[in-house]
């Protein structure tokens, strides 16, 4: 038979938005992103409606045939997440946890009769997020009856649809790491993962299949990648490994092979979620059928109290009725499990004033008639307090001669898309992110990248009922066209090695990133420094691709850079990509550089202001150094709860303060120096919140790219600790200097010499199996491997009782790999000019 089966104190003091404006800013995503999932189609596929399956079980009642393996206490190399059938949805769920691998087999009693040469494997899958994020793979595997490999096909669900693709593969053993993955063939392309512990997303029909030397990898009926094996191997439907990523099963079915079959093209629509106005008309969405007969295609309205849903031919629209969150279902009549759904969010109408209260409004930025840089923000100041609504938007007109105007940009409450970044690249960071917010009685309005134009006039109108005023009964009507709000966009600044960034307009630009973009898209190598003047700048960015830059602020606690973001609102580290609309992939971190020759940061801080909580994804980086290039950072500041530092290539650190709670100093770097920084732990905001103590956590996680990479050093530092956001301490004893990522491809390289330690630091140093943490690569550290320490002090210089210290070693003298600072740069960035050095020490 063949078998189917269904299924900060001085760092944040002086910032304009505090922990608890960010903390409400938080509540309110998480709100967003439940509206978000309301309306969703799932499949509860029958197998009774698949007869040339031999054997069938749809995940109704139970998982009779497959075999788990995958289990929360499971053996050491066994993937320890969680497998559970949901009866309602009659699906068969896997939530990843640290550990991947082999998660079920199909019972081989169920493959009697079954094909060796000529066959299909295949599975209706609705992947989503989950909180590791490794390799983020999941395949469905066949076993090669004469070794221990396996093949495989499946998913490289992406953080990000820019980073998933498809892949088919050979795992070396039941067993595989992420690492061993010996990829055959690939394809790039988009999918999207459902958020985590939800229900939206997108299902996929994944199938791999054989007929005689070729495997074929197919999705949605289509194929997509193929790979010829050798003669005579023999392969049978092996079961579902996944490193690590959760997802959903509908359906398993292992059968004759098949042609291919019907797709349903929505040309990517159905990756985006869609929004329109109530009382507004949809634009004209076109749709096809890819080998099949389009006359089989039902388009259905899930929710007709929301829209009206008007069909001519092979497109329609939507009349927006009232507000919320719907759905279209595209669904084939013979084969009700192809379909693709389409999400729909209808907000409430849009109602500006003819005449505008101008007793409402304190000041209006740019001032009307003005001429400002195109990276202007808009800002609104009213008479009196007010809240920022779920609702409105506010819309720019481009002002053409002879009075007519055309909307260029709507900018809408809520979480939005932006992508910012090199045009002459086409290198573009694009992340969710609220581009309306509040400041104390300002409304600040970000427009979206690259709609204002220099040398163009453009005009503001506000919808009524953007805001709400706190205390006066008197509702905000909006800002009208007869407001006057109009500015004229200036001409790019002329090249020269020295640009300024002033929030007053007195610089070159009004914001970093504006003076970023300039640097990657106009000059080349003209600009040499970027300087900051006093402010704090409320944004995050992006640099890509430059030989060389310096960034200087006017001191850490006068030039700040202030941003929101974590792993819940823009997953995964991220990268620079093209613009795809509706799609992010920039990740989480305030800061990302990418591919720089040498970037040089002095005198400001960066401070990411996400706090943890509960029921979030927090990994959240202030700054994340994506390049094989070198990073120096003198006299600043870096601030998040999660991740701080992400580090790759080569860094060196000067003076500096790091803060953070959870391995907040990491990275897959070659080398890493610290030199006379405070590492700063903070109180957690997630255990004990409320409590004068909460237990600590780890400052570091090494994952150095090889052996011979001297890694993470630190020399002549002081590791202190701090209240945190909540206001609670760390329970002296309770923090580790590192724990390990507990993989063989990762490295724990990390070197101590004669740094200072709080009371915060366990007598133990390092986490290991004792605190339920892996050991250690190497497990035994030598002298230029592994966790080692040297010299170490309290605060006040008396030397530290290392006798506790487990899963590290403490060298003696003649055992350091290095005398100096001086020895490491000579070995290991020979070519770093002194001159740097000269000028770091005079500027203390």
């Amino acid at each position: 038979m063949v078998f189917q089966q269904s299924f900060l104190h001085n760092i944040i003091s002086r910032t304009t938005l505090s922990w608890l404006i960010v903390s409400t800013l938080g509540a309110l995503l998480l709100a967003f992103a439940a509206r978000a999932t309301e309306a969703h189609y799932f499949p509860r596929y029958q197998c009774a409606g698949n007869p040339k399956a031999v054997f069938c079980q749809s995940f109704e009642h139970n998982t009779q045939g497959l075999n788990f393996l995958a289990a929360k206490n499971a053996a050491p190399g066994m993937a320890n997440g969680r497998l559970v059938l949901n009866p309602e949805r009659q699906t068969l769920g896997y939530k990843a946890a640290r550990t991947g691998g082999h998660l079920f087999t199909i019972d081989p009693g169920q493959l009697s009769g079954f094909s060796a040469d000529d066959f299909y494997y295949e599975a209706l899958i609705r992947p989503y997020a989950n909180s590791t994020t490794d390799r983020e793979t999941l395949y469905l595997t066949l076993k090669d009856q004469q070794s221990e490999r396996y093949f495989a096909a499946g998913f490289k669900v992406g953080s990000s649809v820019f980073t998933s693709k498809l892949e088919l593969a050979i795992l070396p053993g039941s067993q595989t790491q992420a690492s061993q993955v010996q990829v055959l063939s690939d394809l790039a392309m988009p999918l999207v993962l459902g958020a985590q512990d939800g229900i939206d997303g997108q299902w996929y029909l994944l199938r791999i299949q054989r007929r005689g030397d070729a495997l074929s990898l197919y999705l949605n009926g289509q194929e997509v990648a193929s790979a010829v094996i050798p003669a005579g191997t023999v392969l049978m439907p092996a079961g579902v490994w996944s490193y690590n990523r959760s997802f959903e099963l509908d359906y398993l079915a292992v059968g004759q092979a098949k042609p291919a079959e019907l797709n349903i093209n929505l040309h990517q629509l159905e990756n985006q979620l869609l929004t329109g106005y109530q009382y507004e008309q949809s634009s004209v969405m076109p749709w096809q059928v890819d080998s099949g007969d389009a006359a089989d295609i039902e388009i259905i309205n899930l929710t007709p109290e929301l829209f009206n849903l008007q069909l001519d031919a092979k497109q329609f629209s939507l009349q927006y009725l009232q507000p919320g969150q719907g759905a279209v279902l595209l669904q084939s009549k013979h084969q009700p499990h192809r379909f693709k759904q389409l999400n729909i969010q209808v907000l409430p109408a849009l109602a500006f004033p003819a005449k505008t209260d101008s007793s409402q409004i304190a000041a209006l930025w740019p001032t009307p008639e003005s001429s400002v840089s195109a990276d202007t923000l808009l800002r609104l100041t009213l008479a009196q307090d007010f809240s920022l609504s779920e609702h409105g938007a506010v819309r720019l007109y481009q002002l053409q001669a002879g009075g007519t105007k055309t909307l260029v940009d709507e900018i809408k409450a809520g979480i939005e898309m932006d992508a910012f970044g090199s045009s002459s690249a086409n290198k573009y960071r694009s992340i969710r992110r609220p581009m309306i917010w509040q400041d104390g009685k300002t409304l600040l309005i970000k427009p979206h990248s690259g709609k204002l134009e220099a040398g163009k006039t453009y005009q503001v109108q506000v919808s009524a009922g953007l805001l709400q005023f706190t205390r006066d009964t008197k509702t905000f009507n909006g800002i009208g066209h007869d407001a006057g709000w109009r500015f004229r966009i200036k001409p790019l600044p002329e090249a020269k090695p020295e640009i300024w960034v002033a929030k007053d307009g007195s610089g070159d630009f009004l914001s970093i990133q504006g003076a970023l973009n300039f640097v990657m898209d106009q000059v080349g190598t003209k600009v040499q420094s970027v300087k900051i003047a006093t402010g704090v700048y409320q944004e995050p960015l992006y640099l890509y691709g430059v030989e060389q830059l310096n960034i200087e602020g006017e001191g850490a606690d006068e030039s700040q850079i202030t941003f929101t973001n974590y792993e819940s609102l823009n997953s995964g580290l991220g990268l620079g990509y093209g613009k795809l609309a509706g799609h992010s992939g920039g990740g989480r971190s305030l800061f990302m550089v990418e591919d720089v020759g040498l970037l040089v940061l002095k005198k400001l801080s960066i401070t990411n202001l996400h706090q943890r909580r509960e029921g979030v994804r927090n990994q959240a980086e202030s700054l994340y150094f994506n390049s094989t290039g070198k990073l120096l950072v003198v006299n600043s500041h870096f601030t998040s709860e999660q991740d701080t530092l992400m580090l790759k290539g080569t860094s060196y650190f000067y003076r500096s303060l790091i803060a953070g709670n959870v391995d907040f100093i990491w990275g897959q770097n070659y080398l890493s120096l610290f030199e006379q920084n405070e590492i700063r732990s903070l109180g957690n905001s997630v255990k004990d919140p409320k409590s004068e103590y909460a237990e600590g956590s780890y400052i570091l996680q090494a994952r150095t790219v090889s052996e011979d990479a001297p890694g993470f050093i630190f020399i002549n530092n002081r590791f202190t600790s701090y209240p945190g956001p909540t206001g609670n301490r760390i329970r002296p004893g309770s923090t580790f200097i590192a724990r390990s990522a507990g993989r063989p491809v990762y490295i724990d390289n990390v070197l101590m010499i004669n740094n200072q330690f709080d009371n915060h630091i366990a007598a133990q140093g390092w986490a290991g199996p004792l605190n339920h943490e892996p050991l250690p690569n190497p497990v035994q550290a030598g002298t230029t491997q592994g966790w080692r320490e040297y010299g170490s002090t309290d605060l006040q210089g008396n030397k530290l009782d290392t006798s506790a210290r487990k899963y590290g070693r403490v060298l003696k003298a003649e055992e350091l790999p290095f005398s100096d600072v001086a020895d490491v740069m000579r070995q290991y960035w020979p070519d770093f000019k002194p001159e740097l050095m000269l000028e770091k020490e005079q500027r203390n």
